[in-house]
């Protein structure tokens, strides 16, 4: 201590033991990995889009919900104690749907494209009493309709086939702005938490 002025006094044992709590707190980020892992799952859910009917969404805008399968793909998944984080779908459509690209049939000559209610999540099999209506137009090769369609009639085209499908991107796999300042409280929050 001075004699007239003010002097402070340290204490290394109290500072020492501080330090070894922060270092705990930086070696097990778990908690942080595994808490901004759900905030993204979160997050990325809410962004899907709500059209009317099976309408699908902008291009360049999230995914519009249909079946909820794209919903239920993501995931998130923390190793080494928090050092890694990997969130996003484990479906490759959904993947596709993030990165838009080209849809070519596997199995058959043409990819069968619902445009009917009734079309929706099966597959022509499903729908019996269709018959094939022959179009050449740039990737259309066909119309799957039912018996007594009409071209301007009541009753609808089933199916459109085509040879291909280019899907534009809907990038919805991103992290924001507003992702990072969360993950930055989140870091805020653990380290500064007391008592290790």
């Amino acid at each position: 201590m001075t004699r007239d002025g003010i002097g402070i006094r340290v204490d290394w044992r109290k500072l020492d033991r501080g330090l070894r709590a922060l270092a705990v707190r930086v070696r097990d980020m778990g908690p942080v990995a595994r808490d901004f892992g759900a905030y993204l799952v979160r997050r990325w859910t809410q962004s899907f889009a709500r059209t009317p009917g099976w309408q699908p969404s902008a291009p360049g805008t999230p995914p519009a919900v249909q079946s909820g399968e794209g919903r239920a793909s993501l995931t998130y998944e923390v190793r080494g104690g928090g050092e890694t984080l990997e969130a996003g779908t484990v479906s490759v459509h959904m993947a596709k749907q993030h990165g838009g690209g080209e849809i070519l049939p596997r199995k058959a000559r043409a990819l069968a494209v619902p445009l009917s209610r009734r079309a929706r999540g099966k597959r022509p099999r499903d729908i019996a009493g269709l018959h094939m209506i022959p179009i050449r137009h740039g990737t259309t090769v066909g119309l799957l309709v039912p018996k007594g369609w009409e071209p301007h009639g009541s009753t609808g085209t089933d199916f459109v086939l085509k040879t291909r499908v280019d899907l534009p991107a809907r990038p919805w796999l991103e992290v924001d702005d507003e992702a990072y300042a969360y993950l930055g409280m989140r870091m805020e929050r653990h380290l500064a938490r007391e008592g290790g």
